[in-house]
């Protein structure tokens, strides 16, 4: 009896949202960080990419850096 009743105590507990929310969020953050290394195999050897060398790719690059790369580590 005291088997059935361990086993529907955790089946019925209900799950905090607000945490789950956090948790899907932080692991978007981490997937984000990640696409640089996923695109280029510059990236992983911790070289420049020549082909990202123009004043755009710079700003995406600086504006990843600031507001998400240390952000999700």
């Amino acid at each position: 009896m005291d088997t059935q009743l361990a086993g529907t105590g955790a089946a019925t507990r209900s799950r905090i949202r607000d945490v789950d929310s956090l948790r899907g969020f932080a692991l978007l953050g981490i997937l984000i960080v990640n696409i640089t290394f996923f695109t280029s195999g510059y990236a992983a050897n911790l070289v420049d990419d020549p082909n990202h060398s123009t004043d755009l790719d710079q700003v995406v690059h600086w504006v990843s850096s600031v507001l998400v790369d240390m952000k999700f580590y």
